[in-house]
């Protein structure tokens, strides 16, 4: 398995959060992917393993 990207997640991050303060609702997966030039399953993965953790 391929290790994380830290500056994708991050990206992914930023984006999520700043799309939601824009637009009053979350991205779609592809939306994510299209930003940050990834694919729709990449994003999804990313999303998963970082925003499922408790805090």
């Amino acid at each position: 398995m391929r290790s994380k990207n830290p500056a994708l997640k991050e990206k992914i991050i930023d984006y999520i959060n700043t799309f939601y303060r824009e637009q009053h609702r979350s991205p779609s997966f592809q939306e994510i992917g299209d930003y940050c030039g990834t694919s729709k399953v990449q994003a999804y993965r990313y999303v998963l393993t970082n925003y499922n953790k408790p805090c």
